[in-house]
């Protein structure tokens, strides 16, 4: 049995002259075995048990990782070595990149559309100063009686416009109604057997590359 001071006030309150004592404030000054089921979470007696002692420390061990990591937390939120400011101007350095990435696909794009209209253009600019030349096969046409000579003109003429078909000029179709959009009206007259507003006659052949017009086909409309 445990000898506890006489003049402690929770002797009878807390069983401490038994077993089973439960004080929550007790000071054993007992300098042999605290009472087995001493549950005292204060009590200063140094006889202790190992597996109590060794439970105490490792209370004092855990409450101290606790601070240590507070402290660490407290030392990540106010740290002082720049890597904060180092993420952010690698973010704005990442932002930059992918704006210039942005614009030189943007130039890229640019560039090659651009290269795209001068080679059409060049391409029709070229069509244009040819088709003069290619407008005398038709006056000779006209003017030739000789059969076999004729017919030597026309294949030629036949295969530079089936060239010319391949490389995407397609001759304007000039049968039917007059169309403003593809035709241009050279004269007009009055004939037999044609409505006002249809071609009588195509004087030169008009050309167009896709959508864009090459050269307006040269017409007779009908009054």
């Amino acid at each position: 049995m445990n000898n506890i001071d006489e003049n402690e006030e929770c002797l009878d309150k807390h069983n401490c002259n038994s077993d089973n004592c439960d004080c929550e404030q007790c000071d054993c000054n007992n300098e042999e075995k605290c009472c087995e089921d001493c549950s005292c979470e204060d009590c200063g007696c140094e006889n202790k048990t190992e597996v109590e002692q060794d439970f105490d420390q490792s209370a004092e061990q855990n409450i101290d990782n606790l601070e240590n990591n507070d402290t660490n937390v407290e030392d990540e939120d106010t740290c002082k070595c720049g890597c904060g400011e180092e993420l952010e101007q690698s973010d704005i350095y990442f932002g930059q990149l992918l704006s210039l990435r942005a614009e030189f696909d943007n130039f890229r794009k640019r560039t090659q559309e651009d290269i795209s209209k001068a080679f059409k253009n060049g391409f029709n600019e070229a069509i244009s100063e040819f088709l003069p030349a290619l407008d005398s096969f038709k006056m000779a046409t006209d003017m030739i009686t000789d059969q076999n000579t004729l017919m030597g003109i026309q294949y030629i003429e036949k295969g530079i416009l089936s060239t010319l078909e391949k490389m995407g000029v397609s001759v304007i179709d000039t049968t039917g109604k007059f169309d403003p959009d593809f035709h241009q009206a050279i004269g007009s007259e009055t004939k037999e057997g044609f409505e006002s507003g249809y071609i009588i006659k195509e004087c030169f052949k008009g050309f167009k590359m896709g959508d864009k017009i090459i050269r307006y086909a040269q017409v007779i409309v009908a009054k």
